[in-house]
């Protein structure tokens, strides 16, 4: 049953709609595994995952300079010349210069 994978393998949460419920202590038993086992919804993601993820700067491949994503400047960058960097060090070397509003380092 499509619905018994989908919530074993934690990515579906149990609902009952009665009167339909005639598999809901498997699916109750499913998805207690899924959360023990961190499957799919479950699964847990550490602050320092999110973090190192987190995109520090963005640039324009049309201007060349580089933003903190919050600049007026940054949120005017077409999706096509978006490009993103982990650090101003990793810009720099990709030949972007600073944004002058921003002022990132």
């Amino acid at each position: 049953m499509f619905n018994a994978i989908l919530v074993l393998a934690g990515y579906a949460q149990v609902a009952t709609y009665p009167p339909n419920i005639k598999y809901v202590d498997y699916f109750t038993k499913f998805q207690s595994e899924a959360r023990e086992s961190n499957a799919g919804l479950w699964s847990i993601v550490s602050a320092e995952a999110v973090e190192e993820t987190e995109t520090k700067f963005v640039g324009s491949t049309a201007s060349g300079k580089y933003h903190f994503p919050d600049c007026r400047w940054a949120k005017r960058i077409s999706v096509r010349n978006l490009i993103e960097f982990n650090s101003a060090e990793e810009a720099k070397n990709a030949g972007y210069e600073a944004c002058k509003a921003c002022s990132p380092p």
